[in-house]
């Protein structure tokens, strides 16, 4: 993302901030007993990185005018990473019977 003063800038420190959370978040969890806790704390995060993207999205096409292809790319790859790091650390943490209940629960409300 480019750096000027349309407020980018904002939204590029918006991005690293999320996705720092995000890593502090699942280096915390690594830690954490409790089931129950972690499953809700993953939805939370799994939540919450789907609403920055969003977020960042619908501002990447409200105020970058046509050039909005490597933006977009750019703000994709990092939720799809981000995506990819939560199932890995459900993965880590639990048994496939255990998933199944997770990937059954309900989605939190945005």
């Amino acid at each position: 993302m480019r750096v000027d003063d349309d407020g980018s800038y904002k939204n590029k420190n918006e991005l690293i901030k999320n996705t720092k959370g995000l890593y502090k978040n699942i280096v915390n969890l690594l830690s954490e007993e409790d089931r129950d806790s972690i499953f809700e704390q993953l939805a939370n995060l799994e939540s919450s990185n789907e609403n920055a993207h969003d977020k960042l999205v619908e501002y990447i096409y409200e105020n970058y005018g046509q050039d909005i292809s490597t933006p977009l790319n750019v703000v994709r790859e990092i939720y799809s990473s981000n995506k990819a790091l939560i199932n890995a650390f459900k993965e880590y943490r639990f048994d496939i019977k255990n998933l199944t209940t997770f990937e059954n629960l309900p989605r939190l409300v945005r």
